[in-house]
């Protein structure tokens, strides 16, 4: 008569106390990792591929703004193509933000002058300050930019997927 025995009790008893101890961290580097992937992708679209969330153009500046664009100190390209970028200010302040749930796409909070009206354009300028969030806010109800693409959301589960793979190797747990 064979007898076996085995220490698979104890070796899952181990693997599921460790994969517990890991799980806040195995889930806020896969969550940082999908946002930060996502944010490179919106910024490319957005700033320079100048498409809305539904993938087509966001428009063309008028010639105007466009030769304004141009001068110094902006210096951007003829390309008559919408990116919502003039000072690049608010595509660098477009970061990575913690929530209480993870991670999102949101801004650096600071201020900024606020837009001028047409109307007020006449006047000896405004003083309110708006952030960079505002204007994104306005922008994207103008354009409709800042919500994800189905392209960008489908991409997701399969980075979320690479990144929980990758960050249970690191930890030897697969």
């Amino acid at each position: 008569m064979i007898t076996v025995s085995s220490n698979i009790g104890s070796v899952a008893a181990h693997l599921t106390s460790k994969l517990k101890e890991f799980q806040g961290s195995i889930k806020d580097k896969v969550l940082r990792t999908v946002a930060i992937d996502e944010l490179a992708k919106v910024k490319v679209r957005i700033h320079q591929e100048g498409k809305n969330a539904e993938g087509s153009q966001i428009g063309d500046y008028s010639v105007p703004y466009l030769k304004r664009r141009q001068q110094k100190p902006y210096n951007n390209t003829s390309d008559s193509k919408i990116i919502l970028s003039l000072t690049r200010k608010l595509q660098t302040d477009f970061v990575v933000v913690p929530t209480e749930k993870g991670y999102g796409l949101g801004w650096i909070q600071n201020d900024r002058p606020a837009p001028k009206k047409t109307s007020d354009r006449k006047s000896k300028g405004s003083t309110k300050k708006i952030t960079n969030f505002e204007l994104a806010e306005i922008l994207d109800e103008k354009y409709n930019v800042y919500k994800l693409t189905s392209e960008e959301l489908a991409s997701i589960k399969p980075v979320a997927e690479r990144a929980t793979q990758e960050e249970l190797r690191r930890l030897q747990l697969l």
